[in-house]
């Protein structure tokens, strides 16, 4: 595996990556590559933090996908339905609102809505 990382770094000309593998619930490979700063040339490790962007989204999405496929929810399930705090600009919204439609992004949600002021600050590496 650690060959393949090496490549990877390479191939996408990125300077460093945490790597987790979990099986049957247990971390069974767990290793930094590279360093984390391209400035400071501090390594990555296995506990190096990272943001991961967008891709949360499709983590969210698939997790979401496999509790539809086995029943445990339906993608018209109200969002309230699990999360009876989820409150919205309008009441009505609040209560109304889809797993569906927040995936979809047709909730009414601004761009940058929830991600906790994100975008206002420039971004740096972490451990800089």
């Amino acid at each position: 595996m650690d060959e393949l990382i090496q490549n990877t770094l390479k191939t996408f000309d990125v300077p460093g990556m945490s790597v987790g593998v979990i099986k049957d619930g247990k971390m069974i490979y767990s290793k930094g590559f590279g360093v984390r700063s391209l400035t400071t040339k501090q390594p990555m490790d296995d506990t190096t933090l990272v943001g991961i962007a967008s891709n949360s989204k499709a983590f969210t999405c698939v997790a979401l996908a496999i509790l539809a496929d086995e029943g445990k929810l339906n993608w018209d399930d109200k969002v309230s339905k699990y999360i009876p705090e989820f409150q919205m600009y309008d009441p009505y919204v609040s209560q109304n609102v889809t797993i569906k439609d927040l995936i979809t992004h047709r909730a009414g949600l601004r761009f940058g809505t929830g991600r906790f002021d994100v975008f206002s600050r420039r971004w740096k590496s972490y451990g800089e």
